[in-house]
């Protein structure tokens, strides 16, 4: 994290947090480029039984839409690290506008899993009609049965959205994982500039 740290102060990127709580989704940290302050906040964060990924993708794009306005410079990038287990749909259907009453027991159950992956993949393509990067990190540890659908969701995120997608929850050791994240966000982050500035230089030729 000090390494991005040093980044993010030299490039001045900012950073935010928006973290899934319970059926919806919070922002813990608005964009700065404090990244101590970041890593500070995400020790801090708790892991909860429930994923209601799409609500907390819909939070993120929010907070990138608002970045962009207060300055058109801003490349909105969103960093998804999850296992892709999406099991709470949108308490508001993005493509029928149906209003859901969401119960606890049918989630831990799993029965809206399909509903909440249909909403995440809605959401994916709001992001990309959007123009907002992306940068997929799973980190489901499972190599079998069904918990392993989350990296077919995380997958398919990177392929609606066009983004960049890692697998790091297979890794031996956290510390590992945690260099696999750094290591994934660093490397694609700077793909996604210099593609920016290859297109923006073909512009100028044409």
């Amino acid at each position: 994290m000090l390494r991005l740290h040093g980044e993010a102060y030299r490039f001045r990127d900012k950073v935010g947090i928006v973290a899934l709580k319970d059926k919806g989704a919070v922002v813990i940290q608005h964009p700065i480029n404090n990244l101590r302050v970041v890593a500070n906040k995400i020790l801090k964060l708790r892991v909860s039984g429930f994923t209601p990924l799409a609500a907390g993708m819909l939070k993120a794009l929010e907070v990138l839409k608002e970045a962009k306005r207060r300055d058109q410079s801003t490349v909105p990038i969103m960093v998804l690290i999850t296992d892709g287990s999406a099991n709470v749909p949108l308490k508001k259907s993005l493509e029928t506008g149906e209003v859901r009453q969401i119960d606890d027991v049918r989630i831990a159950v799993r029965e809206y899993e399909d509903i909440a992956v249909k909403d995440v993949f809605a959401v994916a393509k709001l992001v990309k009609r959007e123009g907002v990067h992306t940068i997929i990190i799973n980190t489901n540890p499972h190599l079998y049965g069904r918990e392993t659908y989350g990296f077919l969701v995380t997958k398919q995120i990177a392929l609606i959205t066009g983004g960049f997608h890692h697998v790091v929850g297979r890794l031996t050791t956290q510390k590992e994982m945690i260099e696999g994240i750094i290591e994934g966000i660093k490397t694609d982050q700077k793909k996604i500039i210099s593609n920016l500035n290859f297109k923006e230089s073909m512009f100028r030729l044409n």
